[in-house]
């Protein structure tokens, strides 16, 4: 089975625009969600960029599932925790406790 050569082009240019959002999302440092959303995007980038550079080769082995996989893995970690820090601290405002280290 032969894949088209346009295709992995294609793949490639989606790559490298995801991983460029990415680094322009982590550039902006606005704030830890930004952050780590920035870096999800770059590792999902890179991630396409591996699958699709790997199908070119014809070699789609063990080794570049596993890393696509971990990759997305680690980056829905860095999410949730970052869901549940910013959830946090909402409760914390509402509640009307203060907040360490904040701005008064």
């Amino acid at each position: 089975m032969t894949i088209d050569p346009a295709l992995l082009h294609n793949l490639l240019v989606f790559a490298m625009f995801q991983f460029v959002a990415g680094t322009l999302c982590v550039l902006c440092r606005r704030s830890l969600f930004h952050l780590l959303l920035g870096g999800q995007i770059m590792l999902q980038g890179a991630c396409v960029a591996l699958a699709t550079l790997s199908a070119a080769r014809e070699d789609v082995g063990g080794a570049a599932w596993l890393f696509l996989i971990g990759g997305m893995a680690a980056a829905q970690i860095a999410m949730a925790i970052t869901f549940y820090r910013v959830l946090s601290r909402r409760r914390t405002i509402e509640t009307g406790h203060p907040q360490e280290g904040c701005r008064t």
